[in-house]
């Protein structure tokens, strides 16, 4: 069961929903937001009216959503690439922004195998986390295996600055093992080279 709810400025939390994860895993999109799923549990996929969908970057062929392709990894790294540049607005420099979303995304292919899709609001998604590790916050990222794995990213702790949840799929704990420190050795290369 995944729970969803928004968080007030006293702490206290509104709008709750549970959903099924076996739900999610349902949607051939597995899109993690709570308005996407009918109260018998299936997804809107298959609802022209729900335009929400398009703003996400999915177009209607008239029986479903669907969306672009999920990037091969040239096409991923040549975005990637392209989102690096003109970061400096948000008082952080490009570069080192560039690096950090580059090991978000070869922490998600490594324990996944999947890179995300062609989404608007998947895009924003991933900058939004990068922005916030480089600002100093604690963040934790769904990967893209139905949410069921998860990495948190501390940049203020001293050691292990990215670690992967208990509730992790077995293939991501197995791979974590062997990488887990290298993607912390990376962590900690572009936190210097900021300085």
């Amino acid at each position: 069961m995944t729970k969803f709810a928004t968080l007030n400025a006293d702490g206290s939390l509104s709008n709750v929903r549970h959903i099924n994860k076996s739900d999610i895993i349902q949607c051939p999109h597995i899109i993690m937001t709570p308005d996407h799923y009918r109260e018998d549990g299936s997804c809107k996929c298959n609802d022209s009216n729900h335009i929400e969908m398009a703003e996400w970057g999915y177009q209607f062929d008239g029986e479903m959503w669907q969306c672009p392709e999920d990037f091969t990894p040239k096409e991923l790294e040549e975005h990637t690439e392209h989102l690096g540049t003109g970061w400096d607005e948000d008082g952080i420099t490009s570069k080192p922004a560039h690096a950090m979303l580059r090991l978000l995304f070869d922490i998600n292919y490594a324990l996944t195998g999947h890179v995300p899709s062609w989404r608007q609001s998947i895009w924003r998604f991933w900058r939004e986390h990068t922005l916030n590790i480089m600002n100093g916050h604690q963040v934790v990222v769904y990967l893209n295996d139905g949410g069921y794995s998860r990495v948190v990213v501390n940049p203020e702790k001293n050691y292990d600055h990215i670690t992967l949840t208990d509730g992790s799929t077995e293939k991501a704990k197995r791979v974590w093992t062997n990488l887990g420190n290298d993607f912390n050795y990376r962590f900690e290369e572009i936190q210097e080279s900021r300085e």
